[in-house]
């Protein structure tokens, strides 16, 4: 709705790893919104490469949700070491199962090897859409705030009791955000909680929302809070 009031002649592409989009498709911004689907590893990387390619420097890149980067990773390193494209992770617990029951090695490998491949897919396809020279929103999953959850992620996040979900007490993700709103749904209406809030050097500190309705993005944040004008 906000692309064609404003007529902004940028673009956002989306990834959309629920294909979502068509249900909530708007002709009037069918020229900003470059959409896609992407449900695995290798067409998450796909897509990345070719909007890499093509994306302004005043474009959005939006991954909705991010969160599915981890299991994506997990699944697609465990395709490649068995050969089948259709291994899927529950196989791998299954048969790390058949393997502990057996006194094998697990599904972490010899000393957790198989981990260190896997977190390097997983950075790899993340950097690759963080390091792109454009405006970035992350859409993903929240974890709640647990008894062995890491001191450092409670310390910033026991305000809401949760944080976004991704590797088991990995705060990376987050780090690599200037803004990050913890959305929850409450009795008829979502609100917003700000969890971390840095805005530009040099301009006035950012007001922080602590369990504000929204009304939509633009208008509760962008407008509201980041200071956007039409």
């Amino acid at each position: 709705m906000w692309l064609s009031i404003a007529q902004w002649g940028n673009l956002v592409y989306v990834g959309d790893t629920d294909d979502t989009w068509q249900a909530s498709y708007d002709p009037d911004c069918a020229d900003n919104v470059r959409a896609t689907h992407i449900s695995n590893y290798i067409e998450a990387v796909s897509w990345a490469r070719k909007v890499r390619e093509n994306v302004g420097r005043d474009d959005w890149v939006c991954l909705d949700m991010a969160d599915k980067i981890w299991t994506w990773a997990q699944e697609h390193y465990h395709q490649q070491m068995s050969g089948d494209d259709e291994f899927m992770l529950g196989d791998v617990y299954l048969e790390n199962q058949k393997s502990l029951e057996n006194h094998e090695v697990g599904m972490g490998g010899a000393h957790g090897a198989n981990w260190g491949v896997i977190y390097k897919y997983y950075h790899g396809l993340l950097n690759m859409i963080l390091n792109m020279p454009c405006h970035k929103l992350f859409v993903a999953g929240a974890r709640e705030i647990r008894k062995d959850t890491a001191a450092p992620i409670v310390a910033q996040y026991k305000a809401c009791g949760f944080y976004p979900a991704g590797p088991p007490n990995e705060n990376e993700l987050a780090h690599n955000f200037h803004s990050i709103l913890f959305c929850a749904e409450v009795p008829g209406k979502w609100i917003y909680t700000s969890i971390k809030e840095r805005g530009p050097l040099g301009k006035p500190t950012r007001r922080l929302l602590k369990g504000e309705e929204v009304v939509d993005f633009t208008s509760t944040y962008l407008f509201g809070v980041a200071g956007w004008q039409m």
